[in-house]
């Protein structure tokens, strides 16, 4: 998700983690942080329906965590090289061209996409 989301121009994900089981911790090593407001993380607060802490983090994709930051570089540029990426306009397009075939063909397409 790091490699596509820089592919994509960059992106901050937002997420809750528990502090049981050191969830949050293990996702901090992965990349995550603590969510801030003015410099100073936000404080844990207590889920009331299972009555644990959580903790909000943010994953920042221009900053993985180090270990990783190799590894995610290399998967970029082979996402950059094998994977096409679809537009709205790509996917009108393709559209298109699936509803030209089937009239070709004598069929009726089920559902015709339209942004």
């Amino acid at each position: 998700m790091y490699a596509l989301g820089e592919i994509l121009g960059g992106t901050v994900g937002i997420s809750t983690a528990t502090m049981r089981h050191a969830s949050s911790a293990i996702l901090q090593k992965l990349g995550g942080s603590r969510l801030e407001d003015g410099g100073q993380p936000l404080p844990t607060y207590i889920e009331p329906k299972y009555q644990c802490e959580m903790q909000l983090l943010q994953f920042d994709t221009s900053k993985p965590a180090s270990r990783y930051a190799e590894t995610i570089c290399g998967l970029s540029g082979d996402m950059r090289s094998n994977v096409e990426m679809l537009t709205a306009s790509s996917l009108i397009s393709v559209s298109q061209s699936l509803i030209s075939l089937a009239t070709a063909v004598g069929t009726r397409p089920a559902a015709v996409f339209a942004p």
